[in-house]
């Protein structure tokens, strides 16, 4: 059941999957908010200078609005009945995935925040590249640590590779995958449907 009630402490808990993840304030999947925050900043958050000129005000006002409300969007979308089974059957990570508390949305709307404001500030110091950096570095960090991403989620979602499962499904200690019957593993196995 998604929007249901959370924790209020520890802020951050460092587990990517069940029962701890998406269950407080912020996980490792609010680095992959943050990006979303930096990806709306790609979409939307340079061109109103090229049509009005200096246009801080879409920057670090009206642009930061807009993109919470794109990701307030995305939290109903991520937490529709259809996505959650979506991520329990296409994810090695998300096996008993229940859908985000209302302390984890709060905090993935934070995080996708600071990625806008983050991108922001490296565009208006010029040093847009970092974007770059924190993008690529941030990435590589959660494939090393969990086995998961922005990339491999957008990618599993979308192609359901059984493999990148697997693989993913070998670092969730046994305490955060769904109980199978091996009985039904094996029945399944010599009559395929």
């Amino acid at each position: 059941m998604a929007w249901h009630k959370g924790e209020w402490w520890p802020l951050y808990v460092p587990e990517w999957y069940s029962p701890r993840v998406s269950q407080y304030f912020f996980d490792p999947y609010s680095f992959t908010h943050i990006l979303h925050g930096v990806f709306f900043y790609g979409l939307l958050g340079w061109w109103p200078q090229l049509i009005w000129g200096n246009s801080w005000w879409w920057v670090w006002l009206a642009g930061p609005g807009v993109s919470f409300l794109l990701e307030l969007a995305h939290e109903f979308l991520e937490n529709s009945d259809r996505v959650i089974q979506m991520y329990r059957t296409k994810s090695g990570t998300s096996g008993l995935y229940q859908g985000d508390s209302i302390q984890n949305i709060i905090g993935d709307l934070v995080s996708c925040t600071f990625g806008w404001y983050l991108s922001a500030l490296c565009v208006h110091f010029g040093v847009w590249w970092l974007i770059l950096v924190w993008t690529i570095v941030s990435e590589l960090a959660l494939v090393f640590y969990m086995r998961d991403s922005l990339f491999l989620i957008l990618f599993q979602l979308t192609f359901n590779i059984q493999a990148i499962k697997t693989w993913q499904a070998e670092k969730v200690p046994a305490h955060g995958k769904p109980q199978t019957n091996q009985d039904e593993i094996d029945a399944l196995k010599s009559h395929p449907s």
